[in-house]
């Protein structure tokens, strides 16, 4: 009756006949493993209904302790109750009765990759039942998705196994299916990933999570949003109780429909069904990090998903993440800082061939801890994985122009990255028509074209419209049409604190309407509290336009706490020295500025005034205006601070002779230098004749 059972499971697909069969075999015989280990998987595979097969599993391993099917099945069943150890303990009673059993040593090696977390020794145990099977597709495919997670020599390899599994077995749904995930997701060839999904989906008895994926694909990759949608309602109407697909559905609710309670409803019925699992819990507290902006439940979250398998690399990175947004709430960011960067460090451990991982903590490497040779390692690294990545070559080229402050290197990348978007990315026109804006001043046809192509690729782009007004008032003084933009951008995006707070700054500094700058300030940072720039903005506008020194602390010390910005931070010692006359937290405040930002001239030559006239450290000060001369030696009002620091101390240091030198050294063409030096020739060392050459010196750079 067992045989007939199978026979009418297997062949004549009638699961209510073959389940009466079973039953009415066990019932003869309830000692028979192998009909209670068919019963079992029959329970598992067909009805899905886990408890059942648990409880046979059982049944079977207490009939036959050496059945290898209970072994396997009773470990399974364990791992469902989180009883690892247990279940460890029966893999290796399996291997050791069944050395040499594919099946067995695949089960072990998957338990090892997903649950013990010994990469190393799990891919041992792939290789060995690969050995001992070369033609089972169920380890042929397991090993391949083992593989997809190592590095790029690792990933190539994954192919040829996800090929062989095919070639074993072409009509497994699971196979095709993780198979067109690899072609989309790694080799990138849509083409090819939509014939597999196509086929994964046409094989009957798919699953509803192959359903799921290509819906996934129509809609990231074809567009195709209604399909999409038609086979995800088919996925969770196949599988209700499946949290992967009920999860993607969620997914799907939250970034493609905007739909944030469905998104919600289906996210809980996921976590309802699996409240362990890493997948789910990640998902969840992703949505509740960005689309509800509940930090501190996603944190929560986070921390259960990271509990649940410390190995997922999404889920440490998207911690890491989101402790960057924790902190710029919190008084102390060190403890934020260490913690991301720990988080970061295990995710590239666990995923060292995950580009967009390495691009963020890149990002974060560059902008949070300003190790900016560490960044630039990362950054390369990324684009070595996917050299025509649109957004990996804008953050890099970013990062060269605003860090690394290499104008050459950042102007490649940004070629690159128009040359990789065809021309056509309105992102990558507005930055590069930023970036030139600064590089190519001179080129004002040229630079204007770029941000009109920018605003006509994307007319609904309210930080593009906003980076156009600047130019247009910053640069070539058309300030009707700037206002003009500034309104169509505050329009289209008007909860944008980086646009209210830059229309706010044009208000006042262009339009010197103070009482409407201060009402878009205040809209800037009710729309964004933790916005460090325009808190630094609004601080120094009421310091130094309103006269409101009490708020400005207040708004500069929030500044400080919510981001390391060397303007911010330089504006905030000049306010401590200048207005609270607390030279020492200016010092602090200077020095930290200076950390951040090495080659901030501006800041570098405040400091050194700062030194000069409060510390009366003539030698501090002379060496940060030189690194300010050195930083931006076209910089003007720093020469000026430089050349009244010699001559205040002409009369009384008897090293300025040496400063002047000095001086002389970095700026020989300088005719503010050149005439200094020819007054302290003249007035201090009484030598008229030298004095005469360095007058003469500097007279013809004035004429020329």
């Amino acid at each position: 009756m067992g045989e007939y059972a199978f026979f009418l499971e297997q062949v004549l697909h009638d699961p209510d006949a073959a389940e009466s069969m079973y039953k009415r075999s066990i019932n003869q015989d309830s000692q028979n493993s192998g009909v209670l280990a068919r019963y079992a998987e029959f329970l598992s595979s067909v009805r899905q209904d886990m408890e059942s097969a648990s409880e046979v599993y059982r049944r079977c391993h207490f009939a036959d302790p050496q059945n290898v099917v209970g072994l396997l099945g009773l470990a399974s069943a364990l791992l469902q109750v989180q009883d690892s150890d247990g279940a460890e303990e029966l893999y290796l009673k399996a291997i050791s009765l069944y050395p040499s059993d594919a099946v067995v040593l695949g089960s072990y090696a998957e338990f090892l990759s997903n649950v013990g977390g010994d990469r190393s020794q799990s891919g041992e145990y792939y290789r060995r039942a690969i050995e001992a099977d070369p033609h089972d597709a169920t380890n042929l495919s397991n090993y391949a998705i083992y593989l997809m997670d190592g590095d790029e020599n690792s990933q190539e390899n994954a192919e040829k196994y996800l090929k062989m599994a095919v070639e074993a077995d072409s009509s497994n749904a699971r196979i095709l299916g993780r198979y067109a995930v690899y072609l989309e997701r790694v080799r990138q060839n849509m083409d090819a990933a939509e014939e597999y999904y196509k086929l994964s989906v046409g094989v009957q008895g798919s699953s509803g999570l192959n359903l799921a994926y290509f819906a996934s694909f129509l809609s990231n990759v074809r567009g195709d949003k209604d399909r999409a949608l038609e086979l995800l309602e088919l996925a969770v109407s196949n599988e209700p109780e499946n949290p992967i697909v009920l999860s993607m559905r969620a997914d799907f609710a939250e970034n493609v429909q905007r739909d944030m309670k469905e998104a919600e409803k289906f996210y809980k019925r996921a976590l309802a069904l699996a409240p362990d699992s890493a997948d789910v819990l990640g998902a969840y507290a992703n949505f509740l990090a960005h689309s509800q902006q509940d930090l501190e439940a996603a944190e929560e979250i986070y921390c259960r998903a990271i509990d649940a398998d410390g190995t997922r690399a999404e889920n440490l990175g998207g911690y890491a993440n989101l402790l960057m947004s924790l902190c710029r709430q919190g008084e102390d960011m060190a403890p934020f800082i260490e913690r991301a960067d720990n988080l970061y460090r295990r995710a590239v451990d666990c995923a060292p061939a995950d580009a967009g991982l390495i691009a963020n903590f890149a990002v974060f490497l560059g902008y949070v801890r300003c190790d900016y040779e560490e960044a630039e390692k990362m950054f390369e690294r990324s684009l070595e994985l996917c050299p025509e990545d649109v957004d990996f070559l804008l953050n890099f080229a970013h990062f060269m122009e605003t860090c690394k402050k290499d104008d050459d290197k950042a102007e490649r990348l940004f070629t690159r990255a128009l040359a990789a978007c065809q021309h056509k990315d309105a992102r990558v026109l507005a930055s590069f028509a930023l970036f030139r804006s600064r590089t190519r001043e001179d080129a004002i046809d040229d630079n204007r074209l770029l941000f009109e192509q920018a605003v006509a690729a994307d007319p609904t782009n309210g930080p593009h419209l906003a980076a156009f007004a600047l130019y247009l008032s910053s640069v070539l003084d058309e300030h009707e049409q700037a206002d003009a933009l500034f309104r169509r951008a505050i329009q289209q995006d008007p909860r944008n604190g980086d646009i209210l707070g830059s229309y706010a700054s044009f208000v006042a500094e262009v339009q010197h309407d103070n009482d409407s700058a201060e009402v878009y300030y205040k809209r800037a940072i009710e729309a964004d509290p933790f916005n460090a720039v325009t808190l630094g903005k609004f601080a120094y506008f009421l310091h130094s336009v309103r006269g409101d020194h009490v708020m400005a602390d207040a708004h500069f010390q929030r500044a400080v706490q919510c981001g390391n910005n060397a303007d911010i931070l330089g504006n905030y010692a000049s306010f401590l020295e200048t207005e609270k006359e607390d030279h020492q937290l200016a010092e602090h405040y200077y020095k930290l500025a200076i950390q951040v930002d090495p080659r901030h001239a501006y800041n570098l030559s405040s400091y050194a005034r700062f030194l000069a006239y409060n510390q009366h450290d003539h030698d501090g000060a002379n060496q940060n205006f030189l690194r300010a001369i050195e930083a931006d030696p076209s910089d003007s009002a720093v020469i000026d601070f430089y050349v009244d620091f010699l001559q205040s101390i002409r009369d009384s240091d008897p090293n300025v002779h040496g400063y002047f030198k000095s001086a002389l050294s970095l700026l020989p063409q300088c005719s503010q230098v050149l005439q200094a030096y020819g007054e302290y020739l003249e007035q201090v060392l009484n030598d008229a004749e030298q004095a005469q050459r360095y007058y003469k010196l500097a007279s013809e750079i004035v004429i020329l």
